[in-house]
């Protein structure tokens, strides 16, 4: 239906002056609500087309909607196959390794959280929090990359909610990354909004699932002593900033991971001195590929952290750190947080194997705690 009516429907000015043939690819989108009766469906459609280096453009965007009625549609079906997040990689966003921080990913996903919830019925007045969140990195997002989040319900209870987002391209639909996260209400979520949820769960998609990192039980009760004591090294020390904070005045999740971003470089000085001095003049840079961040205690503005580093291990080409965030107001953890990541050559754009000097260096400096 929705074909035949673009197929019928006038094409703008620079598609009819063009006689020539064109093939293009159709990207379809719906976004379905609740709010009318019967519920309709706001219908999307961008025609792309490759281009000889292989690029896409889009030549025209068209809104057909709502002139597609679901009368039969099931909140769960709808929900979770429109997007509930669309944007871009801004060129601000991207660091000195020339791709999205990773800390921008975790931004993202938070907002399509918030919008999912509130697609699921979820009122303003239920307070929650984002207590886990585990994140694979697939590929780079560059800038001007277009992104879209489809989300997932995974789980349910009375209390919390495990959801699972997939942060795709447009419009080659190439997957950039995938998050699960763990929510916490303060009190049980409202009857109806569990059964939305209970109706909606799906199995975890296989390529959101975990893979370089454990899943283990927290590590229990993090303190500054103990990471004295483990050989977890200060390679951070700032002020939470009014501008990290979300609208109840707490630091949000994304702030760890910049935190750990902008940190980690003291690390890495200490694990190869020579590449930590030339940075990325020497072509070699890193290159997250999962994360796993369990959130604690919550800080405020003007709370003074810290943030503690160490390695644990080196495999063929990955290694894996452990960071523990903790509030030197309160002495209590934030965040403990394990990474696996990689060195990246920055020209040809791929992982570097780990050499024979760093992974000497890795096994003198490693410590044996975790997240």
């Amino acid at each position: 239906s929705l074909l035949r009516q673009l197929a019928f429907s006038p094409l703008p000015g620079q598609l009819r002056k063009n006689k020539q043939k064109r093939l293009f690819n159709v990207w379809v989108w719906i976004r379905y609500s609740q709010q009318s009766e019967p519920p309709v469906a706001n219908v999307f459609l961008t025609l792309f087309r490759k281009s000889k280096d292989g690029s896409y453009f889009h030549p025209i965007a068209l809104t057909l909607g709502p002139s597609l009625l679901l009368m039969q549609s099931s909140p769960s079906m709808c929900e979770t196959k429109a997007p509930i997040w669309m944007g871009i990689a801004n060129a601000w966003e991207c660091d000195e390794m020339g791709h999205m921080n990773v800390r921008f990913y975790l931004a993202k996903a938070g907002d399509a959280v918030a919008l999912m919830l509130a697609d699921l019925g979820l009122g303003a007045t239920v307070r929650w929090r984002t207590s886990v969140q585990h994140i694979r990195y697939h590929r780079e997002s560059h800038a001007g990359t277009p992104l879209t989040i489809y989300g997932q319900v995974v789980g349910v209870t009375a209390t919390t909610l495990d959801v699972a987002l997939r942060i795709v391209s447009a419009p080659d639909d190439r997957l950039r990354a995938t998050l699960l996260a763990t929510l916490t209400a303060d009190s049980p979520w409202p009857a109806d909004f569990w059964a939305r949820c209970e109706a909606a769960t799906a199995p975890v998609p296989e390529d959101t699932a975990p893979r370089g990192l454990p899943v283990a039980a927290p590590y229990p009760n993090p303190t500054l002593d103990i990471a004295d004591a483990a050989g977890l090294a200060e390679v951070g020390r700032l002020i939470v900033g009014r501008d990290q904070v979300d609208v109840d005045g707490y630091m949000n999740p994304h702030e760890v991971v910049s935190v750990i971003s902008d940190s980690v470089i003291h690390l890495m000085c200490r694990i190869t001195p020579a590449r930590g001095a030339a940075g990325v003049t020497a072509g070699v840079g890193g290159a997250a590929l999962e994360q796993r961040i369990l959130h604690r205690a919550r800080a405020r503005a003007g709370d003074q952290v810290t943030l503690r580093s160490g390695v644990i291990e080196a495999g063929a080409k990955t290694m894996r750190f452990v960071h523990w965030l903790f509030n030197l107001r309160t002495g209590e953890a934030i965040a403990t947080v394990e990474v696996v990541a990689v060195a990246f050559d920055l020209v040809a754009r791929r992982a570097i194997a780990v050499d024979d000097a760093t992974r000497a260096r890795i096994a003198e400096l490693a410590v044996a705690v975790y997240a």
